[in-house]
């Protein structure tokens, strides 16, 4: 959200809660969907980035939604590292949130 945090603190929602329980919650929803431990909240970023690119957007609009200052950290959407088993397992995590 602009005007405040993606992950309010329910105590204090003019805080974030910390980056250790942000990553835990999402271990919990991995062991929930049933999928390899071995994705880390980051990964969610990867991702974001491969879909806007196959969504079609284009490079130079994804690495301004990324905030990537150099445009070879956007290309790497295009192909992610992990390849078609990773898309496939972050896809099935995506579809065990709706």
């Amino acid at each position: 959200p602009i005007d405040g945090f993606l992950f309010p603190s329910p105590n204090n929602p003019s805080m974030s809660i910390s980056e250790k329980t942000v990553h835990m919650h999402f271990k919990r929803a991995l062991i929930d969907a049933n999928l390899p431990q071995k994705y880390s909240f980051h990964c969610l970023r990867h991702y974001l980035g491969y879909r806007c690119v196959k969504a079609g957007l284009t490079l130079l609009q994804t690495q301004k939604l990324m905030r990537h200052r150099n445009i070879k950290s956007t290309q790497v959407y295009t192909n992610l590292p992990g390849g078609d088993q990773e898309v496939e397992d972050l896809r099935a995590f995506q579809d065990k949130l709706q």
